[in-house]
C-alpha cells in the first residue's frame, strides 16, 4: 500500500493496512516521519515501531509502481493540486486500487474513471471530489467499481477531543515562539 501523505492519518492507515499483512511505502516531504507524530498519534505505536518503508515526494512514481493500493491523504495546496494525474495513474501496476480521502483536486477525476472503466484500476473508495456534493449527474454515482461517500473519511470517535489538543497544544507553542505541529505551508506549496 502507498500512502501519499504520511502525517498522523497515513500513520495510522499504514497501521492498520500492516494488521492485514500489507507492507507500506509512505511518502511524505521529507520522506522522514512528522515531527512530534507520536504526542499527536493515536497512541498504539511509536515512531520506532512503524516499519513503512518512508520516501520523500521525489520519488512519488517509485512508490506508485510498488503500490497494489494507493490511499491519498496530503493536504491540497498549489504543489499537490493535480499531483495524481493520467501519468502517475499509468505508473500503478494494472488492477491496484486507489483510495482518496484527501481533497477534491488533487487526484484527475477524468483520468481516474477512464482508467476504472478500462478495467486498469480495479476499482476506486473516493470521499472527496472537485465538485461537493457531488452532483447527481456524475458518472460516480453509477460506476460499478466505485465506492462514494460524502466527503466524511475524517470523522472518527475522538475526533473533536483530539482536535481540541492539538489546537490548544499549537497556541502554546505560538505562545512560545515554537513550531506548530501540522503546520500546512501555502506558500511553500505544502
Amino acid at each position: 500500500m502507498g500512502i501519499v501523505g504520511y502525517g498522523r492519518i497515513g500513520r495510522e492507515i499504514s497501521r492498520l493496512a500492516e494488521v492485514f499483512g500489507m507492507n507500506v511505502l509512505g511518502v511524505s516531504r521529507s520522506g522522514r516521519p512528522p515531527v512530534d507524530a507520536e504526542k499527536f498519534d493515536t497512541g498504539r505505536r511509536s515512531v520506532a515501531e512503524d516499519r513503512a518503508e518512508l520516501f520523500a515526494m521525489d520519488r512519488l512514481d517509485e512508490v506508485l509502481r510498488r503500490s497494489d493500493f494507493l490511499v491519498v491523504v496530503v493536504p491540497l495546496t498549489e504543489l499537490t493540486r493535480g499531483m495524481i494525474g493520467a501519468q502517475q495513474l499509468d505508473l500503478l501496476p494494472p488492477g491496484a486500487h486507489v483510495i482518496n480521502i484527501a481533497r477534491g483536486g488533487i487526484v484527475d477525476e477524468s483520468a481516474l474513471l477512464e482508467r476504472v472503466r478500462d478495467g486498469r484500476i480495479a476499482g476506486v473508495a473516493l470521499d472527496v471530489f472537485d465538485d461537493e456534493p457531488l452532483p447527481p449527474t456524475s458518472a460516480w454515482w453509477s460506476e460499478p467499481n466505485a465506492l462514494v461517500t460524502p466527503h466524511v473519511a475524517g470523522l472518527a470517535p475522538q475526533y473533536h477531543a483530539q482536535t481540541l489538543d492539538l489546537v490548544v497544544e499549537n497556541l502554546t507553542r505560538l505562545a512560545e515562539n515554537r513550531p506548530i505541529v501540522n503546520e500546512v505551508d501555502r506558500a511553500a506549496g505544502y
